[in-house]
């Protein structure tokens, strides 16, 4: 479902479905309380009967263009731009919370509140990310993005700011395309995504940070 935002169009992804509600169609409303599908096991080659269960998320696409991106790397996509790939995630439980707490909540609001996991300095590939065209109100500089970009980001990868870099930040990268400016552990957690890893020589992207990152700036 998509809702709006003052920080853009916000998704909440409901998944592991037996089926959806015959009603339920693209782009006509639905209503508070309106029965969405029914909670299955789906795909139930993957997860029995028994390990039913609704796959819930709150979170913002990391690129619109995720089709183009799949086919520039010659590979198939089988689940549409609304995937764990391309779905920057919170936690549900504290938007819910938060959002029933305040009555003029907003995400914009909610994400402007949190401590970035990690910070990235960022050779830009020459135009402004998909993700910053769509939720502005994100980039935190009144220059438009320039050559170098310091983005800060949740422990999922969802970006939470952007700005340009300072010189002294651009000269950090050399012939990197990206270099980690700095990671809060506690903020990090567990860091189940792996986005970044910490090497002997610091902090640093994990294969998984890569793929992410070219996704990101595609």
């Amino acid at each position: 479902l998509a809702h709006p935002d003052p920080v853009g169009i916000v998704y909440t992804l409901y998944a592991h479905l037996a089926d959806v509600a015959s009603n339920i169609h693209p782009g006509k409303p639905v209503l508070r309380g309106q029965a969405l599908g029914t909670l299955g096991h789906t795909p139930a080659h993957l997860i029995p009967q028994e390990r039913a269960h609704l796959h819930f998320e709150i979170g913002l696409l990391i690129n619109s263009r995720y089709d183009d991106w799949i086919r520039a790397g010659r590979g198939r996509n089988a689940h549409g731009a609304f995937n764990g790939r391309n779905m920057g995630g919170l936690d549900p439980l504290i938007v819910l919370r938060d959002s029933r707490r305040q009555p003029s909540f907003s995400l914009l609001a909610h994400l402007q509140s949190l401590a970035p996991a990690f910070a990235l300095v960022i050779r830009n590939p020459g135009r402004t990310p998909d993700f910053f065209v769509r939720h502005p109100a994100l980039w935190r500089d009144p220059a438009p993005p320039g050559p170098a970009l310091v983005l800060a980001f949740t422990e999922s990868g969802l970006p939470l700011s952007g700005r340009n870099a300072t010189r002294e930040e651009a000269d950090r990268l050399g012939r990197m395309s990206a270099v980690v400016l700095t990671v809060d552990p506690a903020v990090l957690g567990r860091n189940g995504r792996r986005l970044v890893v910490k090497r002997e020589t610091g902090w640093e992207l994990g294969r998984n940070g890569e793929v992410w990152l070219r996704l990101l700036l595609f």
